[in-house]
């Protein structure tokens, strides 16, 4: 009897040993799983420099001519799903919304219609190009095409 005893004492230890080595390997794993690279998404990078200045002074082509004369005097600042812009009537309204396209942050959609690429985006640097598929006349020039917005801080 006593060997039996024993041996129910070895076997639930041995359970018990078991049990608790596979809490501490999970728990272990669950630990450094969480312990990854927590740094900021594509998005929250672009949105931090997009919102970091007022973007102004731009270089402007429609299809490749330069159309800067029409728009010396635009400026946009960014905020959060927020702009608001001086100076590019009538393609950049006074105000309205954004959100990222894609989970690259590679394209914004402006006030739920229109599409920009960023093409560029540094600490000093913002491009963005659009199709403007209307026929807008800006003293007497046309601005459909590729529009390309080449800003700076």
């Amino acid at each position: 009897m006593q060997d039996f005893l024993n041996n129910k004492i070895i076997i639930d230890m041995k359970n018990t040993m078991t049990r608790i080595s596979r809490a501490i390997i999970i728990l272990t794993t669950t630990i450094l799983l969480g312990c990854g690279d927590n740094g900021p998404t594509a998005q929250e990078k672009t949105e931090a420099l997009l919102v970091s200045a007022q973007w102004k002074n731009p270089v402007v082509t429609v299809d490749g001519i330069d159309q800067s004369a029409l728009y010396q005097n635009f400026k946009i600042q960014f905020g959060h799903n927020t702009y608001t812009s001086s100076g590019g009537e009538p393609l950049w309204p006074a105000s309205g919304t954004w959100v990222f396209v894609d989970e690259n942050a590679t394209t914004l959609k402006l006030d739920g219609k229109l599409e920009i690429k960023i093409s560029e985006l540094t600490e000093t640097n913002l491009e963005l190009i659009f199709q403007n598929d209307n026929s807008t006349f800006t003293s007497g020039r046309s601005i459909k095409g590729e529009n390309k917005f080449r800003l700076k801080k």
